[in-house]
């Protein structure tokens, strides 16, 4: 997916959890917002991982 397709997808969500918080519907806006980021995180990983671009983090001492 495109940077600018995600980036729509995003702010179409974040417009859907405002207008359900305005509602009163609280949790319900939460839960919008954690489906959203889990989604666009989970792409990401599968871009990285694709592009042979996964980076180890490091390690403490």
């Amino acid at each position: 997916m495109t940077f600018l397709k995600r980036a729509l997808k995003g702010f179409e969500n974040e417009m859907a959890a405002a207008a359900v918080a305005q509602s009163g519907e609280i949790e319900m806006a939460r839960q919008i917002l954690k489906e959203s980021v889990e989604q666009i995180t989970k792409e990401s990983a599968e871009k990285q991982d694709l592009m042979h671009l996964r980076v180890k983090p490091a390690e403490g001492k």
